[in-house]
């Protein structure tokens, strides 16, 4: 699982699904807290959790709160998105930016699009849904995003020839299709505004490990998750 950020991201955009990814990759659970699920492999965790970004280090938003250290140069050959089974992508006001960043768009259309024969899911936090909408992979999708950008997340894929229904919820998972509407084994997982990020992150444990690792990890964290989502 990998963190795609950007200077001027949303603090706890980036580091709740983080802190989710992160406590549900370990087996068991510290603690004792429930964990009935197998890692994948006796050599690895469930999730493998990096940064990912084109600089050195990621300023939050508005310059408050920290600094915060890549683990992995986006454009690396470790950080190519052929790497990546799951990609996170948060907002915050550097997202206005990051929209003009061709060589980030590239990224993200890639590892929509480029098929490898396994599932993979794309995560986006608050603002960063308008990252996939420049993109261009929200096409013919019901999405969400921070009530402040849905006016704004309606226009960009309107400008890009697209349709997409913009709705108020917290979570909303969708599948990338083809032009004929087959599946392309990708799940877009969409979610509004900054502490949603964390249900987010905890339906994509729960569609890919299980429901009860996602309440194991929910509980852990002490956050109170209604696991519909």
């Amino acid at each position: 699982m990998s963190s795609c950020s950007f200077d001027n991201v949303e603090i706890l955009d980036f580091a709740g699904p983080m802190e989710v990814f992160t406590i549900a990759a370990k087996t068991p659970f510290p603690q004792g807290a429930p964990y009935r699920a197998l890692p994948p492999g006796s050599e690895r965790t469930t999730f493998d959790v990096a940064i990912l970004s084109q600089t050195q280090t990621i300023r939050t938003s508005h310059g408050r709160g920290c600094v915060i250290e890549r683990d992995i140069d986006l454009f690396s050959q470790e950080g190519q998105d052929d790497k990546w089974d799951v990609v996170v992508i948060p907002g915050g006001v550097g997202t206005r930016e990051q929209m003009e960043n061709l060589h980030l768009l590239d990224w993200i259309s890639r590892f929509a699009r480029r098929n490898r024969g396994k599932r993979k899911t794309i995560l986006s936090v608050c603002t960063g849904t308008l990252l996939l909408a420049k993109a261009a992979i929200l096409d013919g999708m019901k999405v969400t995003t921070h009530y402040s950008a849905r006016e704004t997340l309606q226009s960009i894929i309107k400008e890009g020839g697209g349709m997409a229904e913009v709705v108020e919820d917290r979570v909303v998972a969708e599948v990338l299709r083809g032009s004929g509407g087959e599946d392309l084994g990708v799940d877009v997982v969409t979610s509004g505004g900054v502490s949603s990020g964390i249900d987010g992150a905890l339906y994509v444990v729960k569609k890919l490990v299980g429901l009860d690792v996602a309440r194991g990890a929910a509980e852990w964290i002490e956050y109170n998750w209604n696991d519909a989502y």
